[in-house]
């Protein structure tokens, strides 16, 4: 019988699932494995291999050596696969080879929905161990796909395709500064050669006061928040402008989303 390393090809939802096995190193998968995502274009994504409770880490983001916040948010490094703590300093680069789209670990295969509401894992960042891991939000069941938010800042580029920004403006139009978002799709339909619908031309009043920060080699306006709550890892920024899989060469985190 097939071992917790070797699953068989479960179905979710009807549809069958392909498993693979790209990092066979990677002890998160104990608790995971890569397949065929049931997004839409989205290309592989991650699974759970049992049922799990709230807050069970599933396993660790790394990847890359001696990277910071600061050099992942120059304007010199631009990678969709890099993540960084403000506050610790702490960066990672999952994407292992450009030339082949290899992945340093199998959490880098976590798609986003562009769903905040089906969204069932986080990134977690744990300070005094120096780990960014990723971990799930709620119960989980075995064989379902594992979907994280990449946040705002990860999706607010004309680096990606019109449709899949107007979606993610959707998601995220409330945790970013709508001027700034209309902004983007302003410029984006411009790229593409077309009519920008009235509602994206007319400015909107703002009372949030916002501050500058960089995010993938873009400087953006971030509204100031009184939370003391942790703020979440950011998300690197795509290479390519329009591509048609945002993710690169293979399948990773999803851009279609992806």
């Amino acid at each position: 019988s097939p071992s917790e390393f070797d699953p068989q090809p479960p179905a979710v939802c009807g549809k069958p699932v392909d498993a693979h096995d790209p990092i066979p190193n990677d002890t998160a998968k104990k608790k995971m494995y890569v397949g065929t995502s049931l997004l839409p274009d989205a290309g592989n994504g991650g699974y759970f291999r049992r049922n799990m409770p709230k807050h069970t880490v599933i396993g660790n983001y790394f990847g890359g050596r001696n990277l910071t916040h600061d050099i992942v948010t120059s304007p010199s490094y631009k990678s969709m696969y890099s993540i960084s703590d403000e506050k610790t300093g702490m960066a990672f680069d999952v994407l292992k080879s450009k030339e082949t789209g290899e992945l340093h670990c199998l959490t880098g295969y976590f798609n986003d929905p562009l769903d905040n509401s089906k969204v069932n894992i986080e990134f977690k960042v744990y300070p005094n161990t120096r780990e960014i891991k990723v971990r799930t939000t709620r119960a989980v069941k075995g064989n379902e796909e594992g979907l994280i938010a990449y946040g705002w800042n990860y999706w607010c580029s004309v680096e990606h395709p019109l449709p899949i920004l107007l979606q993610a403006y959707s998601n995220y139009v409330n945790s970013y500064d709508k001027n700034e978002w209309h902004k983007v799709i302003r410029e984006s339909y411009t790229l593409n050669h077309l009519p920008i619908p009235i509602h994206f031309k007319v400015p909107v009043q703002s009372t949030k006061k916002v501050t500058k920060i960089k995010a993938g080699g873009r400087v953006k306006n971030k509204s100031k928040s009184k939370s003391t709550k942790q703020s979440a890892p950011r998300i690197g920024l795509p290479t390519k402008k329009h591509a048609t899989n945002t993710l690169g060469p293979l399948d990773t985190p999803r851009q279609g989303v992806g």
